[in-house]
């Protein structure tokens, strides 16, 4: 999402994987992670989020996290964003 709340490109795809419920403990984290094409390479159009909209299993109403991670690619060759499964654990 853009600084005034509007969403930029489209919504993200899933990567391929098997998809699996995922329990924690109080205190225990999971991770899903974002993959898209480098856009200094694939040509595409960029922008730089404000903040990522995530919504947790089972919930209605996003958690806004703000977004530190640079351009991501928009619109043009090589735009999708794909998301992968839910992991327990705080990434790779």
């Amino acid at each position: 999402m853009d600084a005034a709340g509007e969403q930029l490109g489209r919504d993200p795809r899933r990567a391929p994987g098997d998809p699996a419920t995922v329990t924690l403990a109080p205190g225990d984290s999971a991770w899903a992670g974002l993959r898209y094409a480098s856009p200094g390479v694939s040509g595409a159009d960029t922008a730089v989020p404000a903040a990522l909209l995530v919504t947790p299993p089972d919930e209605r109403e996003p958690l806004k996290v703000p977004w530190k991670a640079g351009a991501v690619p928009v619109s043009g060759n090589a735009s999708s964003v794909f998301l992968t499964v839910l992991e327990p654990g705080t990434g790779p």
